[in-house]
């Protein structure tokens, strides 16, 4: 599965901070350090299974199970917001 970045979302960072606001301008969105982490590890179209491989090693006091459900979660309520797009990998079909 393939994530990215829907055009059009406006982002800025403080700190270790992200706020995004969606591309109609309506939608206020901070995230917390490790979403603004998984934020901008997704600049470019990214598989989700090797987002997780890549920032698995930086997490602290979760495990390897817990953090693949919660990175999924995200990536679904980022996509509800429409700040992402989700395809299935192209090399899958």
């Amino acid at each position: 599965m393939q994530v990215q970045r829907t055009p059009g979302v406006l982002f800025e960072l403080f700190g270790d901070r992200a706020v995004l606001l969606d591309q109609e301008g309506r939608e206020l969105l901070t995230l917390n350090a490790v979403g603004t982490l998984i934020w901008n590890a997704i600049e470019e179209p990214t598989d989700v299974a090797r987002l997780e491989d890549e920032l698995f090693p930086q997490m602290e006091g979760v495990d390897r199970e817990t953090f693949s459900r919660d990175l999924k979660a995200f990536v679904t309520s980022l996509r509800s917001e429409g700040l992402v797009t989700v395809a299935e990998n192209p090399e899958a079909t």
